[in-house]
């Protein structure tokens, strides 16, 4: 629908008929390039797909054509380098609640897509949903809070950080519509208008996540002592704590992520030099009520960072 309402220059909609099932396409530009993708509903993925578990997502999205300054790109490289992306709807009262906890087998499969190294998943649950949906009106306060998830970039409250990184990057980053998307519906659309340059992508991701401290640089942590710590599912980050050795950028901020959940505990860095991303989940699946919020703040950063993402289970230290 959000597709079907903008202006037709910039986004095309329809659908097609393949084997008898409704499918869609789509079309959606950014600056020169435009991208035109495939749409297809209830797509199985398994071992075939190089995901080692069977799941089905709820919509597959696949880059067909891409076309720069309105001329075709004839790479087929380029294009079959863009990874698919798996689309889930997870409603809390069918997959976190006691009586249906299917989280962990959720994130297991997951993270078999995220393995296959040609494609994501993108959970969206429904607050992300109605979140997207949901009509900001002039002038009203509550209703643009509404539409914001737990990683909207409040850039009053990390002011001083953006600043400083200002000073290091220019004031340009800023202006990249991830910055100003305040929920995962607008973080997803933003990824399907970027596909290009998967390293540019994540150094952008990096430096959303990495500007979100009061003050810059606390906490930060050592290179040579940060997988120790991440590592750690007991180790407690000192929140005033600080890198001794900050030469080259060679060390790790800690930005204020609230992802101390009792089902999944992630800890995440980014590293100044290069904006790449650290982080581990340790998981307890004997936890079988999720609390709502952390279900939906854990997806909402997973969209993020699965690519940079180590899960394990402390009881046994294996991943899942």
């Amino acid at each position: 629908n959000y597709i079907q309402s903008q202006n037709s220059l910039d986004y095309k909609f329809e659908d097609f008929i393949e084997n008898g099932i409704v499918n869609y396409k789509f079309k959606i530009t950014s600056g020169e390039y435009a991208f035109y993708y495939v749409i297809r509903p209830q797509y199985e993925l398994g071992p075939v797909h190089g995901v080692r578990y069977n799941t089905r997502s709820d919509f597959y999205i696949s880059l067909s054509s891409a076309e720069k300054e309105g001329v075709a790109i004839q790479d087929e490289s380029i294009i079959s380098s863009v990874k698919n992306i798996a689309i889930y709807l997870d409603g809390y009262t069918f997959h976190a609640t006691e009586e249906n906890c299917r989280f962990f087998d959720d994130l297991k499969k997951r993270n078999a897509i995220m393995e296959s190294n040609s494609i994501i998943s993108w959970s969206l649950t429904w607050s992300d949903i109605e979140k997207f949906d949901a009509i900001e009106k002039e002038n009203d306060a509550p209703s643009r809070e509404f539409k914001r998830d737990y990683l909207y970039l409040d850039k009053i409250k990390y002011r001083n950080t953006i600043e400083s990184f200002k000073q290091i990057l220019g004031s340009g980053f800023t202006k990249d519509p991830l910055f100003s998307s305040v929920n995962s519906f607008e973080r997803l659309l933003w990824l399907l208008a970027n596909p290009l340059n998967p390293i540019s992508r994540n150094k952008k991701i990096g430096l959303m996540l990495a500007v979100r401290q009061q003050v810059f640089c606390i906490p930060s942590i050592d290179a040579n002592k940060i997988d120790e710590i991440l590592q750690d599912a007991s180790a407690i980050i000192d929140n005033s704590s600080t890198a001794t050795d900050k030469t080259n950028g060679n060390f790790y901020l800690v930005p204020e992520i609230d992802s101390n959940a009792d089902f999944a505990k992630t800890k995440l860095a980014v590293k100044l030099s290069d904006l790449s991303i650290k982080s581990i989940v340790s998981v307890n699946n004997t936890i079988a009520d999720l609390d709502k919020s952390s279900w939906e703040n854990f997806w909402q950063l997973y969209n993020l960072v699965q690519e940079h993402l180590i899960v394990i289970n402390p009881k046994d230290e294996n991943l899942i």
